[in-house]
């Protein structure tokens, strides 16, 4: 079994996942690293209950609160010319932040990575990784801090229609 963290590197690495997660976060405010964690359990056979998800996804709540989105954010905002200030020493600024914002997903999925693992047990046997990952993403659903009135709740811009796209493709090109 693969640990989270690097699950979650490879993952995201793959065509099409990337752009569906970003989608997830910027559009509806989810955590990127939340749905990665669904995608993972669902792989290794993990079956959890709502409780069991919120336990489990509220260790991380304050680091990613307080560290991984604090550190995105900054990032963004250095990703635009700042006028008075030398593109270059901006470049390198940023650069070190996205270093401290990967530190702070890979601190976080260590984290959903023995949480889990102290909670449940992995079972790679079962085969129904669409089922259990959107049992699982539902369940996630409920940690969105910021949620938003959704029109179109199957469609292939809806979250589930996003976090399908992520799926298909982490099942097909995945770990």
């Amino acid at each position: 079994m693969m640990p989270l963290w690097h699950y979650a590197v490879k993952v995201y690495a793959i065509p099409g996942v990337k752009e569906a997660l970003l989608k997830l976060q910027d559009r509806y405010h989810f955590d990127v690293n939340a749905v990665l964690w669904c995608l993972w359990c669902a792989r290794y056979g993990f079956t959890f209950g709502e409780d069991e998800v919120a336990e489990i996804l509220g260790t991380t709540d304050d680091m990613t609160r307080h560290t991984t989105r604090p550190l995105r954010t900054v990032r963004v905002w250095l990703a635009s010319p700042k006028v008075g200030f030398p593109a270059g020493e901006i470049r390198r600024l940023r650069d070190q932040v996205l270093q401290l914002e990967l530190m702070s997903e890979e601190l976080v999925l260590r984290r959903l990575d023995d949480a889990t693992m102290a909670l449940g047990e992995p079972n790679e046997t079962l085969d129904d990784m669409a089922t259990r990952s959107e049992q699982l993403f539902t369940l996630a659903r409920k940690h969105v801090d910021m949620p938003t009135m959704i029109a179109d709740e199957d469609g292939p811009g809806s979250p589930l229609g996003l976090f399908r796209q992520a799926r298909e493709q982490a099942q097909e090109r995945g770990p």
